[in-house]
């Protein structure tokens, strides 16, 4: 699979997280930043930005 050209990455981790943990709203709405929501599908369709989420590891790293 190929998007551009380009292979994705990808990495296989045999971490077990947690169920039930929630997310504060401020910092939702940090990460809802990165995310391209389509008008027709709305939040099932999301598209990452890759600069948007250059912005925000750059604010999580000043916190």
């Amino acid at each position: 699979m190929k998007w551009k050209g380009k292979n994705p990455c990808v990495n296989i981790t045999d971490k077990i997280y947690k169920t039930g943990i929630k997310v504060k709203k401020e910092i939702m709405k940090i990460y809802e930043n990165m995310l391209e929501r389509s008008t027709h599908i709305g939040k099932w369709l999301v598209t990452i930005n890759p600069e948007n989420c250059k912005d925000v590891l750059n604010m999580e790293l000043k916190v």
